[in-house]
Parts: structure tokens; C-alpha cells; sequence
């Protein structure tokens, strides 16, 4: 099934996080975290057919590297102000690239959509400031690769939410007790459900925009519009370019709400 092919792919590297977070490897999970932004970036900047991507995708790969690099050395309580200090770097590199260049055709796309993935990229390694919990990590990481398997099974609609969302929660709450002995927390098993409710919302939205580009809705639809035009669009199968923006926006989305959570239980 194509479905579970391009979902397959953000599923082992949330499974080589997991990994990495049992024996204690921060190192690897800052370089997959920026294999994963550099992806990522690669991927939607050309989605939207930037004239500059080279060079916008250059800025995010050194945001990203700069980010791994605050969250592995610095301390936890310093961390912020060095990503404030790496996002300001950003904003400008991505303003100085695009009025070095000889054409100006799409600047203020460029820019915007530059800053856009730079966010991104400060948030992404926050993978590595959840390594220094293991039983987060593992859990976050599980239920991550739970979830977009979970999305992928040939179910109908609600059964694949079900079961990303439910398996997400008891995913993460039972991984870390099986691999590292650590305790039940419920916050953990709430963090899974979220993990595996964004892993789906992200799949419906994000597969219907890359497949088939914008939603044309008329004034005044309301939410049950929205998720029924997405679902109606829905392809059946994907390129690769298209299957690796998929995987990659699952996989941010689930980071962002992992620096969230490594903040918010540390």
C-alpha cells in the first residue's frame, strides 16, 4: 500500500530515536534530528518552487546543526536564550540571502517561507533535550512510530484516528516500563494520545495539500466542510518528493510538540 510506504520511512527513524534514547546516544539523535530539518526543508521549499531553495535550504541546515549543538551542550536552563540568540541569526542570513540575489521575482515568499522552516529547525533537536530523560524519549519515540503506522493501515477514517490516538497513549505509557522499568506517569500516556491525534490531523491536511495544493472552500465553511472537503481529496498514492514532505511534516509537527513536552515535564 502506498499509504504505508510513505509513512514507513518517518516510522523507523522515530524507531532509531527510540533506539538512540535506550543506550543513551545524544549525539546520533542530534544528527538525525538535522537529517530531518535538512529533509524537511529540502522537500516543502521546493514544494513551493522557491527560485533560492539551495540557499534557503543552506541557512536552515546551519540553524538546525547550530540548534543540535545548543541543546547538547549547553544547560537545560540556558537553552532558550541560545535559541533566541540562533533564531536571530537565522531571520538575518535568510533576509541577507535573498537580497544578495540577482533576481528579487518572489522575495517576500522567500523570506517568509525561509523563516518559516528556520522555527522549525530551532525546534526539531529538541529530540536531544529529551534524551536526557530516557523514559520520555522512548516513550515519545514509540508512540511517534505507533501512530504513523497507525495512520497508515488500510482502516476507514475514525478507526485509524482510534488507533493512533488510543495506541499512542498506551504505547507510551507502556513502552518505558517495558524497556527501562521506569514507572507509570500519566502525563506520558497523555502526551501519547496527542502525539498519535496530531500524527493523524497531520496526515489528512498535509496529504490532501501536497496531492492536490490548496483547499478551495467557499466564505463561511465551517469545520465539518473543511474535514470533509480534506477527506474527499485523500489521494491514492504519492511520489517519492511528495512522500518525503508527508513523513518529514509528520515528523516535525510530533518534534514540536515533543520540545513542548521536554520543557513542560523537566
Amino acid at each position: 500500500m502506498a499509504g504505508s510506504y510513505r509513512l514507513g520511512a518517518g516510522a523507523v527513524l522515530s524507531l532509531i530515536i527510540c533506539v538512540g534514547a535506550l543506550v543513551r546516544m545524544p549525539i546520533v539523535t542530534a544528527a538525525l534530528c538535522v537529517i530531518l530539518t535538512v529533509a524537511m526543508a529540502w522537500s516543502w521549499l521546493g514544494r513551493v518552487k522557491l527560485p533560492a531553495r539551495k540557499s534557503s535550504v543552506a541557512v536552515v541546515t546551519l540553524v538546525a546543526g547550530l540548534s543540535a549543538g545548543a541543546f547538547l551542550y549547553a544547560d537545560i536552563d540556558d537553552t532558550a536564550h541560545y535559541l533566541t540568540l540562533i533564531g536571530a541569526l537565522g531571520v538575518v542570513l535568510a533576509f541577507l540571502t535573498q537580497m544578495l540575489r540577482r533576481s528579487r521575482e518572489r522575495i517576500t515568499e522567500s523570506i517568509s517561507s525561509t523563516v518559516a522552516a528556520l522555527c522549525v529547525a530551532l525546534l526539531v533537536p529538541g529530540w536531544v533535550l529529551v534524551m536526557r530523560h530516557g523514559e520520555l524519549a522512548i516513550a515519545c519515540a514509540a508512540a511517534t512510530a505507533f501512530a504513523l503506522l497507525a495512520v497508515a493501515a488500510p482502516l476507514p477514517t475514525t478507526a485509524r484516528f482510534a488507533a493512533a490516538a488510543l495506541g499512542g497513549g498506551a504505547v507510551a505509557a507502556v513502552a518505558p516500563m517495558v524497556m527501562v522499568s521506569a514507572p507509570f506517569n500519566y502525563m506520558i500516556a497523555v502526551l501519547g494520545v496527542m502525539l498519535g491525534v496530531a500524527a493523524h490531523a497531520t496526515s489528512v491536511v498535509l496529504t490532501s495539500l501536497i496531492a492536490k495544493g490548496p483547499l478551495p472552500l467557499p466564505s463561511g465553511a465551517t469545520s465539518a466542510t473543511v474535514i470533509e472537503a480534506l477527506r474527499a481529496r485523500q489521494p491514492k498514492h504519492l511520489s517519492f518528493p511528495e512522500s518525503l514532505a508527508l513523513s518529514t511534516g509528520q515528523l516535525g509537527v510530533a518534534s514540536i510538540l515533543v520540545f513542548i513536552a521536554a520543557y513542560a515535564l523537566t
